[in-house]
């Protein structure tokens, strides 16, 4: 994860209770919100929700992109070496 990067963006999402840990590597600063009181602030200012749902959602992406690289990158060379399924 780089600046500005959400972790634990499930727990925007109803209503399960969720689990999530990292590790820094490097000092590192983080910001920490009550998910239940962020939806009570999404219900009371929807640009707010819509700001924070769209930053969510990018990140989301840009990570699910990145596994998909790495997951086609695994499979060619998994596949150069000459191994079969």
């Amino acid at each position: 994860m780089g600046p500005g990067q959400f972790f634990g963006w499930s727990s925007l999402f109803p209503l399960e209770q969720k689990l999530g840990w990292t590790r820094a590597v490097k000092a590192s600063r983080a910001m920490a919100f009550e998910a239940s009181r962020l939806r009570d602030l999404f219900r009371a200012d929807h640009y707010l929700e819509y700001a924070i749902i769209r930053k969510a959602s990018q990140d989301m992406a840009d990570r699910i992109s990145v596994a998909r690289q790495r997951l086609v990158e695994v499979l060619e060379s998994h596949h150069e070496a000459g191994a079969h399924p």
